[in-house]
């Protein structure tokens, strides 16, 4: 069953992130469904994948020369 992990978990094999989606055994998937560490996916739902452009005003800009030097 796949799951949407909502918290960071970790094993001696294996590093879960917020976000990620995991196939997991049934059993499993409940637990961390009931302990509220994940949520069902839907074998339905499709990813959403965002993409960005930097347009012209996104781009960096230099500054300027940072801070005046010390008048002694």
């Amino acid at each position: 069953m796949k799951v949407r992990i909502l918290t960071l978990a970790a094993g001696p094999l294996w590093v879960r992130r917020p976000g990620d989606i995991v196939d997991v055994p049934a059993a499993e998937a409940e637990e961390l469904i009931a302990g509220h560490y994940a949520v069902a996916i839907s074998e339905a739902a499709q990813p959403v994948t965002e993409t960005t452009e930097a347009g012209p005003s996104e781009r960096a800009v230099k500054r300027g020369p940072g801070r005046p030097p010390k008048i002694r």
